[in-house]
């Protein structure tokens, strides 16, 4: 975004996410470290245990629908499509709406065939995180960090307003890491989501191979090696 460029300008040190931004800094500043997650994320509970925690079917193939904090309403009205097309014990949903389009979901899930918990908010996404078989989720920076940090494979449909259409970008790594498959959001419909996770249910080895690729993208030490460089900063400028 505009303040990061206009930012690091003045920084001393640029510590960055993904690899394609290397080359957008001053690379005598500019470190890839990874982005930081939350413990819980780094030592999370194994799907049967994640499963029972959340009265789920560790046996069902569980989706988290999740639009960040605030929802994502092409992820709902997708969401509201779709789920009167699975069968009875084919699948569970987690969804996470937002705070806005949660009463409505809750009184569609009520009349759906398949088990639904709606949430305008989830508390402890790590266990959501966990209990899934299948993350669709926007792709943003943190949410990438988090999805990598648990080895989970995603349909990742990017914000389409974000700054510099960074999420794409996000997501299109992941892509290309073969650790997701991106929906874009116009193509968001309730049929192409149904038929996304339909492929990827019935198809266990490409799961499987996604999430070691999900894995492979993550910097578990990104805390650490971010004190590590503002503590080597601190006392460089000390000694000068």
């Amino acid at each position: 975004g505009m303040a990061n460029r206009l930012l690091a300008r003045r920084a001393r040190r640029i510590l960055l996410s993904y690899p394609d931004t290397l080359g957008e800094y001053d690379s005598s500043k500019a470190r890839l470290v990874g982005n930081p997650v939350r413990e819980g994320f780094l030592h999370p509970p194994d799907r049967e245990t994640a499963c029972r925690a959340l009265d789920l079917d560790p046996e069902v193939p569980v989706v988290l629908v999740c639009g960040g904090s605030q929802g994502a309403h092409s992820l709902n009205r997708a969401m509201h499509e779709a789920i009167g097309s699975f069968d009875e014990g084919e699948i569970q949903f987690i969804w996470m709406t937002g705070v806005t389009d949660a009463a409505e979901a809750r009184s569609l899930a009520n009349e759906a065939p398949v088990r639904i918990d709606v949430h305008a908010f989830i508390d402890d996404m790590a266990t959501a995180c966990s209990a899934a078989s299948i993350i669709v989720s926007r792709a943003g920076a943190s949410s990438t960090a988090e999805i990598a940090a648990l080895g989970k494979p995603s349909i990742l449909v990017p914000y389409p307003h974000a700054t510099d259409n960074h999420q794409e970008r996000n997501a299109r790594a992941f892509e290309a890491a073969g650790a997701a498959v991106v929906l874009l959001d116009e193509e968001c419909t309730g049929e192409c989501l149904k038929g996304q996770l339909r492929d990827l249910l019935k198809d266990p080895d490409r799961l499987k191979a996604m999430g070691e690729s999900a894995l492979s993208q993550v910097r578990p030490a990104a805390v650490e090696t971010i004190v590590e460089e503002i503590l080597s900063m601190t006392f460089d400028s000390g000694n000068n």
